[in-house]
C-alpha cells in the first residue's frame, strides 16, 4: 500500500468513540482540579490575586468555568471542548508566558492544555454525553434505529504523539550533568525531605541514583513501546506505577493523572467498548 492509501486509509478510520468519551470527562475533571480554585470569581479581589486586567480574568474565569462544565457532560461537546482547549491555552500562554504567572508555564499544564485542544478534533461526544442521550431520543421519535457509537478517529494517534513527545522531551531534558549526577535529586530529598542536611550513607546513594537512572530508561521506552501492541500491555502498568510513584513522591500536581487519562488513546478503541460491555454486564441475559 503507498504512503498516500495509508493516510487516506487512517483519515476514514472508524471506530467506537466510548475511550474518547471517558477521555473527555477525565480531562474536564482535571481542568477543574488544576485552575478552578485559581479562577474563582472572588480571588480577583483578594490581595494575592493573579495580576491581569479584571475584565481578561473575567472573561477566562466566565470561559473556563462554562466550556470545562459543558465538556464534562457532553454537551456540545466538540465546541465546549475546544472552547476549554482555547481557554487552558490562553492561561498558559497569556497568563503563564505573556504575564509571567511561573506555575502555569510548566511543561505540566501545557500537557494538560494540549491534550483538551487535541482531543477537540475527536467525535468525544459520541459516547458518556448529553449529545448521546439527545441523539437517542431524535431517533425515538422519528422512530428509527438508535445511532451507533462509531465515529471518525483520524486525530486519535495525535493524542498519543502527545505523550511521546512529552516523555522524549523529558528525557531530553535530563540529559544534563546535573541530572545525570543525581544531583538533581538529591536537590529534590533536600528540599521536600531532609531541609538542609545532605542525604547521606548506601540506602540515600541507591534511592538517588535508581530514581535518576529509572526515568531515563523508563520514558523513553514509554514513549515508543506504547505504539507496539506485543509491548504495549506490558508498558502501560509499568507506565501508570511510574506515574502512581511520582505522584506519591513529588509535587507534580495534576501531570501523573494526565499522562495515566491519555494513555487511552493508546488502547484500541473497540476492544475497549467491548470491555465496557463487559465490566458493566450489557448484552447479557437478565
Amino acid at each position: 500500500m503507498r504512503p498516500t492509501d495509508r493516510l487516506l486509509a487512517l483519515s476514514r478510520r472508524q471506530g467506537s468513540t466510548r475511550s474518547l468519551g471517558l477521555l473527555r470527562i477525565c480531562l474536564a475533571l482535571l481542568v477543574y482540579t488544576r485552575w478552578a480554585h485559581d479562577f474563582q470569581l472572588f480571588r480577583e479581589w483578594q490581595p494575592n490575586r493573579i495580576d491581569m486586567p479584571t475584565g481578561a480574568f473575567i472573561a477566562l474565569s466566565i470561559g473556563l468555568y462554562l466550556s470545562t462544565g459543558m465538556m464534562l457532560v457532553g454537551a456540545f461537546s466538540r465546541v465546549a471542548t475546544a472552547l476549554a482547549g482555547a481557554s487552558t491555552l490562553a492561561i498558559v500562554i497569556g497568563v503563564g508566558h505573556l504575564l509571567g504567572h511561573e506555575p502555569y508555564t510548566h511543561h505540566h499544564t501545557w500537557a494538560l492544555a494540549l491534550g483538551v485542544a487535541l482531543l477537540a478534533l475527536t467525535p468525544c461526544g459520541g459516547s458518556f454525553s448529553l449529545d448521546r442521550w439527545w441523539a437517542l431520543r431524535r431517533a425515538d421519535r422519528a422512530g428509527q434505529p438508535p445511532p451507533t457509537e462509531q465515529g471518525e478517529l483520524w486525530a486519535l494517534p495525535l493524542l498519543g504523539l502527545h505523550v511521546s513527545a512529552i516523555y522524549l522531551y523529558g528525557t531530553w531534558a535530563k540529559l544534563t550533568p546535573g541530572y545525570l549526577s543525581g544531583a538533581r535529586m538529591q536537590h529534590y530529598l533536600m528540599t521536600l525531605y531532609t531541609g538542609s542536611d545532605l542525604p547521606q550513607g548506601l540506602l540515600a546513594d541507591a534511592l538517588i541514583q535508581l530514581s535518576t537512572w529509572g526515568s531515563i530508561l523508563i520514558e523513553p521506552l514509554l514513549a515508543i513501546g506504547l505504539w507496539i501492541p506485543r509491548l504495549r500491555r506490558w508498558l502501560l502498568p509499568v507506565g501508570l506505577l511510574f506515574h502512581g510513584f511520582i505522584y506519591w513522591s513529588l509535587p507534580v500536581g495534576t501531570f501523573s493523572m494526565t499522562i495515566a487519562a491519555l494513555y487511552l488513546a493508546f488502547l484500541d478503541p473497540d476492544a475497549s467498548h467491548r470491555a465496557i460491555d463487559r465490566l458493566l454486564g450489557w448484552g447479557r441475559p437478565g
